[in-house]
């Protein structure tokens, strides 16, 4: 699973809970603070930090998405 934080963009194991009545994988992540990048088998996910760290950049700095990624990826 990769989460992208605001500290860089990580690759860890993350693990889900599948039994009856059970909140599906894609509202566990959320339950976790990460929103997953879809709805469908989800293998990436942001943190909510850095949802909000991106939405501050967007709106006062202009950052592109495509930037803003690219500079989180060389802090790791």
């Amino acid at each position: 699973f990769i989460i992208v934080n605001c500290n860089g963009v990580h690759s860890m194991q993350v693990c889900s809970c599948y039994y009856q009545g059970d909140p599906n994988q894609v509202c566990q992540l959320m339950l976790m603070g990460l929103f997953p990048a879809t709805l469908d088998q989800p293998k990436i996910a942001f943190t909510f930090q850095v949802l909000k760290q991106f939405q501050i950049a967007c709106l006062q700095g202009k950052i592109s998405a495509y930037n803003f990624i690219n500079s989180l990826t060389r802090l790791t």
